[in-house]
C-alpha cells in the first residue's frame, strides 16, 4: 500500500508590528472617546440655573419680577419655564448676561407657580426642577350707602374679607366725616371725603363718600295784599335737585311746582 501524505497549508507569516500599531491606536481612539464624552457630560453638569423670588401682592399692585439666572456655561443662556403647569415658555438672556426677567401682571387676582424645568447654552442642556410662587389677592370691596345729609345720622360700612387688625377704616377728612373701626361713619359737615378699608392681606380700596347740606325752604309769592277769593302764587325758591311737598295746615301735602292758595 501506498504511505498517506497529509496536505498542510503554508504559514501565513503575522505581522506583529503591524497588529501591535492597530492595537496603540484603537486604544489610543478608545481613549479619546471617553475623554471627550466625559468633558462633555462634565460641561452639561456643571451648567445650572435659578429662578427668584416668592412675592404676595395685592391687585393692581406694582408688577413683581421673577429673575432668571444661569452659571456654569456659557452665556447667553436660554430658559425653559412653566406657569401653574402649563405649556413650555422660553426665555433667552442678552449675549454676554446671565440674567433674563419676567414681570408678571397683577391684573388678575390667584395664585401663580413659575416653574424653571431646563437650562440651555450653545455646549448643552440641563433638566431642572426649581419654582417661586407669585399670590396676587384681590381687592376688597367696600359695601353701604356713600352719602348721607348732614344731620341724617350715622352710615354702616362693611368691607369684604377680614378686616386688617390695626386702623382698618380711614375717613381723609375727618372734619366731613369720621369713621370708626367698626365701619361707622357719622356726618360732621357737608362735603366729600375718602373713605379706605384695608383687609387682613393689606390690600386696600378707596371710596368716595358725601355729606349732603341740608336744603333751606324758601319760597316766592305774588299778588299780595289780594281781596278775600283772590289766589296768591307761591313758588318755591330751592336750587339743585330736591323735592318738596307744600303744607299750609290744611291736609293738602302733595309735592308741587307752584301752589295757589284761595284767600278766604
Amino acid at each position: 500500500m501506498g504511505e498517506n501524505k497529509i496536505k498542510t497549508q503554508p504559514r501565513i507569516p503575522i505581522n506583529h508590528f503591524l497588529i501591535s500599531t492597530i492595537m496603540k491606536l484603537l486604544s489610543k481612539f478608545a481613549l479619546l472617546l471617553l475623554f471627550t464624552l466625559s468633558a462633555h457630560h462634565s460641561l452639561n453638569a456643571a451648567i445650572t440655573a435659578t429662578i427668584s423670588a416668592d412675592a404676595t401682592v395685592c391687585q393692581k399692585a406694582p408688577k413683581p419680577v421673577i429673575t432668571f439666572t444661569g452659571s456654569g456655561g456659557t452665556a447667553p443662556y436660554t430658559f425653559t419655564y412653566k406657569i401653574n403647569g402649563g405649556g413650555d415658555k422660553l426665555i433667552k438672556t442678552i449675549s454676554g448676561s446671565d440674567v433674563a426677567t419676567i414681570n408678571v401682571s397683577t391684573n388678575n387676582a390667584g395664585v401663580f407657580i413659575y416653574e424653571l424645568i431646563k437650562v440651555e447654552d450653545g455646549s448643552g442642556s440641563v433638566d431642572l426642577t426649581e419654582q417661586v410662587t407669585i399670590t396676587v389677592n384681590a381687592l376688597p370691596t367696600i359695601n353701604g350707602s356713600l352719602n348721607t345729609c348732614l344731620g341724617g345720622g350715622s352710615i354702616q360700612l362693611t368691607g369684604s374679607e377680614t378686616p386688617f387688625t390695626t386702623t382698618p377704616w380711614v375717613s381723609s377728612d375727618p372734619s366731613i366725616a369720621t369713621i370708626d373701626i367698626t365701619g361707622l361713619v357719622k356726618p360732621v359737615a357737608a362735603g366729600n371725603t375718602t373713605i379706605t378699608y384695608t383687609n387682613i392681606n393689606g390690600c386696600e380700596v378707596k371710596e368716595n363718600f358725601v355729606v349732603n347740606a341740608l336744603p333751606i325752604a324758601g319760597f316766592t309769592f305774588t299778588n299780595d295784599n289780594q281781596c278775600s277769593g283772590t289766589n296768591i302764587n307761591f313758588t318755591p325758591s330751592l336750587t339743585g335737585d330736591y323735592s318738596y311737598e307744600w303744607d299750609f295746615g290744611d291736609g293738602d301735602t302733595l309735592a308741587q311746582v307752584t301752589k295757589y292758595l284761595l284767600l278766604a
